[in-house]
């Protein structure tokens, strides 16, 4: 689709009689009419919707120069041809005609309007009325709709209304309370949707005037709700992860030694995206939540070990060798198991290939980084954090082993 767009555009941007644009699909189905960032400029000063326009022109000519930006477009507009009625009402009010019902037949013979409900055969018909095609076809067949006056008499159009061409906007879309024109932007081939976001936001500062904003909707927007709360998730991880080892070791030091593990792992993954040439998007924040527990599994195994060892009474560094030689076979299994389980979604291709391979590289490499390089920190960690703990709690020093 990103091959087949600018294709499709160069061929119809030849038509002069209309503003084609192929957009993408939305990523999220639903959630918006086209793919893209979609950026309210928001007119925030109540100025006219004129003002708005040469505002909005000069904020597309800056994007379309954008190195990251591709396409930038608006539908608003306020050129769109139009034909304004000037009513002389001083002369309508002298010729006894009431004001609503020159509304009304302008209605009815333009637009048409309902009259009531008509039952025929066994079913119900709507009954409307409207003038026929050749009689509305043209501004100036508004002089030959009659209107009634307060007598019973027909007066003409003509007589008391005049017919001009202008122009001006057929919509003035609003966006949380003030006049907006939505502007689309779609990145170059490469560019992630954060960067087109951020090329705009860069642009908002230096070329909107004083009285002008922006907003974001659609799909922007929740990516910019959802990008604010990754630290907020791992943190919560963590503290998840640390209130149940805390409650399974029933110690408050011990789980640090296990924590303090975790951003080898981390590394691993970041390391491996960054290699792949991938972008950190939510797949592999995804992943990083799910590696905090898959991490956690190898210094459990030998945290755990070592800690039995100890109360048994060796000492701290004996115990921490003593666990990390024994679960060594454990760890290597269990992690290769894990580690080649999810090789298909690192090579993986086709529809969705995408989003397959973050999450499998962040996680695949990742957990091998926790595997290779953890068995050797997470014992000299456990050494650390329990000599500290020792310490702080005042429990005696241990004997020298044999």
């Amino acid at each position: 689709i990103a091959q087949m767009v600018p294709s499709i555009y160069g061929k119809v941007s030849q038509i002069p009689e209309a503003m084609i644009i192929p957009t993408a699909p939305p990523p999220i189905q639903g959630l918006g009419n086209a793919g893209g960032v979609q950026f309210e400029l928001q007119d925030q000063g109540g100025g006219t919707p004129e003002q708005l326009q040469v505002v909005a022109d000069q904020f597309l000519a800056a994007a379309s120069q954008h190195p990251q930006l591709a396409r930038v477009f608006s539908f608003y507009s306020t050129r769109v041809p139009q034909t304004f009625v000037e009513l002389d009402r001083d002369k309508i009010k002298t010729l006894g005609i009431p004001l609503d019902g020159v509304f009304t037949s302008l209605q009815a013979y333009l637009g048409g309007i309902y009259v009531n409900d008509l039952t025929l055969f066994g079913r119900s018909f709507q009954v409307k009325v409207q003038a026929e095609p050749e009689y509305r076809m043209t501004p100036e067949d508004i002089y030959g709709i009659y209107t009634r006056n307060a007598e019973g008499g027909m007066v003409p159009f003509s007589t008391f209304a005049k017919v001009e061409a202008t122009t001006g906007s057929d919509l003035l879309p609003h966006y949380n309370v003030y006049r907006t024109a939505e502007i689309t932007a779609t990145g170059r081939p490469g560019v992630s949707s954060g960067q087109v976001i951020s090329a705009m936001e860069d642009l908002a500062k230096k070329q909107l005037p004083a009285g002008y904003g922006y907003e974001w909707t659609g799909t922007a927007l929740q990516e910019k709700e959802a990008g604010g709360q990754q630290a907020t998730i791992f943190a919560l991880a963590l503290l998840f992860v640390f209130l149940v080892l805390a409650a399974q070791y029933e110690s408050w030091a011990v789980p640090f030694a296990i924590l303090f593990g975790l951003p080898i792992g981390v590394f691993g993954a970041f390391m491996a995206t960054w290699l792949r040439g991938l972008n950190n998007d939510v797949y592999v924040q995804i992943g990083l939540v799910m590696l905090l527990g898959l991490a956690a599994k190898n210094a459990i195994l030998i945290v755990e070990f070592a800690r039995t060892r100890r109360e048994q009474g060796m000492s701290i560094r004996e115990a921490a060798l003593e666990g990390s030689r024994l679960r060594l076979r454990p760890i290597v299994m269990t992690s290769l198991a894990f580690i080649l389980g999810v090789v298909p979604l690192v090579i993986s291709s086709g529809a969705g290939a995408a989003s397959r391979q973050s999450l499998g590289t962040a996680v695949c490499f990742g957990m091998t980084a926790a595997t290779v390089i953890g068995v050797f920190f997470i014992p000299w960690l456990y050494v650390i954090v329990q000599t500290l703990a020792e310490k702080i709690s005042g429990a005696p020093k241990e004997e020298k082993a044999p």
